[in-house]
């Protein structure tokens, strides 16, 4: 049993090591070409969220921007923390209900909140009438982009994500655009179990990016 259990565990080792450099150095993920990344208009649809988004604004370095529609019960899906930029929520119609920093905010029509960056954060719609908000981001970072891959993730399928799913899609994504995490376990524990998960995640057949979730949410026109 010793001797089995010995072998099992440098193979393990093996297996992480060869993973960490395969993945990480000789053979990383390559970069999105710019053509993919989403303009004013392009429009996000994620039924399981009770959720669409609108772009605005997505050329900026200074800031990117959206229009985000909650139906009542709607929720954007996990709480999350930005830690690299702010994020504010101005709302046009309904109630905006967001949960920040351990504290619950609501606001009405006319009414903004920003969250700091580094906080953890998770809007809802508790109302009974469909959220109009604005949410704007400041600086841009890569934020419109990720939306359009973590929301082609969701619904990618005809059922919800399962958690073991989502546990690998995660710990691609965290590593890979660095400003959004889950909102625990800490942030840099996240990103050692990225570093040290993601090349499984990609073994699997997740990946940080792919074309057919960008293009799904680009206009017809394009």
């Amino acid at each position: 049993m010793k001797r089995f259990l010995k072998f099992t565990s440098y193979g393990f080792l093996i297996y992480l090591l060869s993973g960490v450099l395969l993945h990480h150095y000789i053979f990383p993920e390559p970069l999105p070409p710019s053509e993919l990344y989403p303009k004013p208009s392009d429009t996000i649809l994620n039924p399981f969220a009770s959720e669409k988004v609108i772009f605005i604004e997505t050329d900026s370095k200074k800031y990117s921007e959206a229009e985000l529609f909650l139906q009542p019960g709607g929720a954007i899906p996990k709480p999350h923390i930005h830690p690299n930029y702010d994020e504010t929520f101005t709302v046009k119609k309904g109630k905006l209900t967001v949960m920040s920093g351990g504290v619950t905010y609501e606001l009405g029509p006319g009414e903004s909140f920003t969250v700091p960056k580094g906080t953890p954060h998770q809007p809802f719609n508790h109302g009974e009438e469909e959220l109009n908000a604005i949410v704007k981001v400041n600086p841009s970072e890569k934020w419109a982009f990720f939306l359009t891959q973590i929301h082609g993730f969701f619904t990618e399928k005809e059922t919800p994500r399962n958690n073991i799913a989502f546990f690998l899609q995660a710990m691609l994504v965290t590593g890979y655009y660095e400003d959004t995490y889950l909102a625990s376990p800490p942030v840099e524990v996240q990103k050692i179990l990225s570093f040290l998960i993601s090349p499984t995640a990609r073994l699997f057949g997740f990946r940080s990016w792919k074309k057919e979730y960008a293009l799904k949410w680009k206009k017809k026109s394009e």
